[in-house]
C-alpha cells in the first residue's frame, strides 16, 4: 500500500504495513438471531439473559436438590434456533451434522451469514479470505457423542473427535466447507480468544 492508498487521517500519509477493513458482520447471541436484533436490544436497553421458573429447571432434568441451593443461578444466556441447523445446506449428511458440536455448526452458519453480509462469496471473490476462530472445549462431545456406544463403536474416537467436536478445528472447518484459501488460524487464549480473534 503507498502513502496515497493510506487510511484517511494517517498522519504523515505514509502506510504503516497491512490494513484490515471489516466489511461484513454476522452474529447470533442470546435475545438477538442477527446483528439488526442485536442493536435494536442493545439500543432498547433490553435483557437478554433468560430467567427460568423451578418447574421449567425440573422439566430440563435439574436436580431438585440442586435447585434448593441459594447459590444455585436460575438465569443464563439462550440462543434460539440451534436446533434449526441446515445440514443439507452446508453439504453434510444429518448424521454428520448430529455428531458434529453445536458451536462448529453455530459458526459455520455465523461465517457463512457474514460472507453473505459482506457481498462476497467464496468462488467469485478475486481475493484471498482468512479465518481466524476460536471456541471452547466440547462439552458435547463428552456428555453426549463418547456416551454413545454404537456410534463409537461404529466410526470410532478419533474419527468422532476431529469430524466437528474439536475446538483447534473451528477456523480449519470452516475453511474447508466454504473452500476459503487465506490464513485458518485457531486462536486460544482463554476469555479473550474472541477479541484476539
Amino acid at each position: 500500500m503507498t502513502g496515497r492508498d493510506s487510511p484517511p487521517g494517517s498522519p504523515t500519509g505514509e502506510s504503516d504495513g497491512p490494513f484490515v477493513a471489516v466489511v461484513g458482520m454476522a452474529a447470533h447471541l442470546p435475545g438477538a438471531p442477527d446483528l439488526d436484533r442485536f442493536w435494536a436490544r442493545l439500543r432498547a436497553g433490553a435483557e437478554s439473559i433468560r430467567h427460568f421458573t423451578e418447574e421449567e429447571l425440573e422439566k430440563a432434568g435439574v436436580d431438585p436438590a440442586l435447585l434448593r441451593n441459594p447459590r444455585y443461578v436460575r438465569s443464563r444466556g439462550v440462543l434460539d434456533g440451534m436446533r434449526a441447523f441446515d445440514a443439507g445446506f452446508f453439504g453434510l449428511s444429518p448424521r454428520d451434522a448430529a455428531v458434529m458440536d453445536p458451536q462448529t455448526r453455530h459458526f459455520l452458519e455465523c461465517t457463512w451469514h457474514a460472507l453473505e453480509h459482506a457481498g462476497h462469496v467464496p468462488e467469485s471473490f478475486p481475493g484471498t479470505i482468512g479465518v481466524f476462530a476460536g471456541a471452547g472445549a466440547s462439552q458435547y462431545f463428552w456428555k453426549n457423542v463418547v456416551r454413545n456406544r454404537e456410534l463409537m463403536d461404529s466410526v470410532g474416537y478419533f474419527l468422532l473427535r476431529h469430524t466437528g467436536n474439536d475446538k483447534d478445528f473451528v477456523a480449519t472447518r470452516a475453511s474447508y466447507e466454504f473452500g476459503l484459501t487465506g490464513p485458518s488460524v485457531g486462536v486460544q487464549t482463554a476469555c479473550s480468544t474472541s477479541l484476539v480473534a
